[in-house]
């Protein structure tokens, strides 16, 4: 007989309880400090103009904290507004100052790339689309044609250009993600990583492919964690880099109230030291693409209250979030957020964000 609906959200909320007191365990020991690797951010043109910040200014704070990478996104449906034609104008700009300051960037390509709502279809692409929610958005033709055609022009533009380390192909192309829950099939993904390096053969510079890793309490069971290894596996097949996207902090419903949950490092780190292990063993890199550096807001854009205290994202558990991911092995990790860091110091005068991550900048480059 099934449990009245009260008596499974009593339980959820003891274990919520549970975990709180298990967070504040003391933190795993860093053994990594004294060798930290390349600490960088993502910045997005378009989270920075949502969030009412003048774009080109914010990117220039994120090049004043100089970080070792910024990671940037080839936004599909800003570069080709007309079939066929091509604006790189904006990303050309990007890439005029980071060569300016001498900044190396990651540079995202494909229909997928960093922020909501993932996909980023053209509208003369988009209102042909006819692919079922959560099914596989690369098994339509034109889609696969018009993004081979993407690829080949953003490349063939920008291949020549010095700022660029590693290109990333796609964005958590193996997730469903957006408000349709598309993915990418690993088939067309190993096509495009294909492609790219063709493309891009007299440089041969890295590929990245990301892919989010749980960080709740389900990752401790099998399903779920055989889920996360799937991806991995796929991307390690053809990828130099498997990069990984890791946010604690979450939003979670209970007795009818959303809390702010941040589950702690216990339940996640040893699956992140496995990766990266598996990574090393065959002879590729694991970067750690998204750590969570600011909080997660609901489906309405708020940020609900913590379900216990420090469970919320602020500037001082930052650290607290990096220390297990260079403990793990983890040399390259890039900061989530600096469009949030930059809000607050601009519409709140609150500097505090920036003040922890150039702390954590400093203390990488030194």
């Amino acid at each position: 007989m099934r449990a009245p609906r009260g008596v499974w959200r009593i339980a959820a909320f003891g274990m919520l309880m549970s975990l709180a007191l298990a967070s504040r365990m003391p933190p795993i020991a860093d053994s990594a400090r004294s060798g930290r690797g390349e600490v960088g951010v993502t910045y997005s043109r378009r989270e920075a103009t949502r969030r009412h910040l003048p774009w080109q200014e914010t990117f220039n704070a994120a090049l004043d904290a100089s970080p070792a990478l910024v990671r940037l996104g080839v936004y599909w449906n800003e570069v080709e507004t007309r079939r066929g034609t091509y604006d790189f104008s904006t990303v050309d700009w990007l890439l005029d100052q980071a060569s300016a300051r001498e900044q190396r960037v990651v540079l995202s390509v494909g229909m997928k790339a960093p922020r909501w709502p993932e996909y980023y279809f053209p509208d003369w692409l988009a209102s042909r689309l006819v692919v079922a929610d959560r099914g596989v958005v690369s098994d339509d033709a034109q889609v696969r044609t018009a993004t081979r055609a993407l690829l080949t022009a953003a490349i063939e533009h920008l291949r020549g250009r010095q700022p660029i380390a590693a290109w990333q192909v796609e964005n958590e192309p193996l997730d469903a993600a957006g408000p349709h829950r598309w993915r990418i099939s690993a088939e067309f993904l190993a096509e495009e990583i294909a492609l790219v390096r063709r493309l891009d053969a007299d440089r041969q510079r890295p590929v990245v492919v990301n892919t989010f890793v749980d960080t709740q309490p389900g990752v401790l069971l099998p399903a779920l964690r055989s889920a996360i290894w799937g991806r991995a596996n796929k991307v390690l097949a053809t990828a130099d880099v498997l990069g990984l996207d890791v946010y604690p902090s979450r939003t979670l419903r209970v007795l009818d109230n959303e809390l702010t949950v941040r589950w702690p490092a216990w339940i996640w780190s040893g699956l992140l030291a496995d990766l990266h292990n598996a990574a090393i063993t065959q002879g590729k890199d694991a970067w750690i693409v998204e750590v969570q550096a600011e909080p997660w807001a609901s489906a309405g854009g708020l940020v609900p209250p913590a379900a216990w205290p420090g469970a919320g994202v602020a500037p001082s558990s930052v650290e607290g979030v990096m220390v297990p991911l260079e403990a793990a092995g983890y040399r390259t990790i890039l900061l989530w957020g600096m469009e949030h860091w930059e809000a607050q110091r601009s519409h709140s005068q609150d500097s505090s964000w920036w003040t922890a991550a150039n702390a954590i900048f400093e203390r990488a480059s030194s």
